[in-house]
């Protein structure tokens, strides 16, 4: 079953006490059904609890209205309809409406109680509305043929700072709303607790597994570069014994550029963190992590000593850093 089944059928479950309440989920059957005016009220479905709980709607406003189930390519569809000429009019004359109306528009004393809206907009979703699954994206969505009904249920959407959009999708109006906060709020504001704290505890493995990813990354790519910049200063050292330069510095250098060479980076000359390798040919002229060494261009390598709080690139140990040409 899918998540958007699932919402409806938690919805199903949600007790109307009030008959003020009953009368605006009533209303919300007629304005977001397949047409209402002076001819009845017909709403088609797939969900044979959605067609049932209509009928019951309308029997408790007084109305008597049937339900039956047609065969159609994609499986059964059910029915709900009220075309009796005095229940069409009992219906009229309840919601306000001539049945002649030009344009369809919501009326808002239909609304008596501050439960009203909730009741109105969750048989509204019932009838015209979807949900996609949170392990997809946070999406829900209200779809209707009728313009002005669209942007109605959009500013009562908007009155309950659900901060819902609107858009035009293949000729069908489309009310949505896509922030996982404003998600969360809506299902609980529909009667459907269980699906908001699914859609809550899916943002939370979301957001977990998004930072778990960028530290992994990160690290990956950190890891990436050390590597890189180490292997090309071993390589330098190679270059500079086998051109016979390495003999022809002081010493301690020697003994350094073997020990970095060797790998025991933390015993160069007794200063661990503080020495600095510097190794660039005398045409290379920027700062960076990445070297390349020319075999005919070669240059001293310099072990100087710097304050702890002094910036620059760690790599295994010592800190490497690349000044302007020398």
């Amino acid at each position: 079953m899918s998540f958007s089944q699932d919402v409806k059928n938690e919805i199903l479950h949600r007790k109307i006490v009030r008959s003020c309440c009953v009368t605006a989920a009533a209303y919300a059957v007629a304005c977001f059904g397949k047409y209402f005016d002076d001819r009845g009220v017909v709403l088609q479905t797939e969900n044979e609890g959605i067609a049932q709980l209509a009928q019951k709607l309308y029997a408790r406003c007084g109305i008597t209205g049937t339900v039956i189930s047609k065969e159609r390519g994609t499986g059964l569809i059910y029915e709900f309809s009220v075309k009796d000429p005095e229940q069409v009019q009992k219906m009229l004359n309840l919601f306000g409406h001539t049945g002649r109306e030009t344009t369809l528009r919501i009326r808002p004393d239909c609304f008596k109680c501050q439960k009203c809206g909730s009741f109105f907009i969750s048989t509204a979703f019932l009838c015209c509305g979807t949900a996609t699954d949170p392990e997809k994206e946070y999406n829900i969505e209200f779809l209707s043929p009728r313009h002005s009904l669209s942007q109605q249920l959009e500013g009562i959407l908007a009155q309950y700072e659900f901060n819902p959009h609107r858009a035009v999708r293949k000729g069908a109006n489309t009310v949505y709303v896509k922030s996982s906060d404003h998600l969360e709020d809506l299902l609980t504001f529909m009667g459907a607790g269980n699906a908001a704290m699914r859609i809550m505890e899916q943002r939370m493995y979301n957001d977990m597994r998004n930072k778990t990813n960028r530290l992994s990354n990160c690290e990956t790519a950190n890891m990436g570069k050390t590597v890189q910049a180490a292997v090309q200063v071993r390589l330098a050292i190679e270059m500079l014994e086998e051109a016979g330069a390495l003999e022809t510095m002081p010493k301690p250098l020697q003994q350094a550029a073997r020990l970095l060479h060797t790998k025991q980076v933390k015993h160069a000359g007794g200063v661990g963190a503080q020495v600095f390798a510097v190794l660039v040919p005398h045409d290379l002229a920027y700062y960076g992590i990445a070297v390349q060494v020319y075999k005919t261009h070669f240059v001293h390598l310099f072990i100087l000593r710097f304050p702890r709080n002094c910036r620059a690139k760690i790599i295994h140990g010592f800190v490497v850093e690349f000044p302007p040409m020398l």
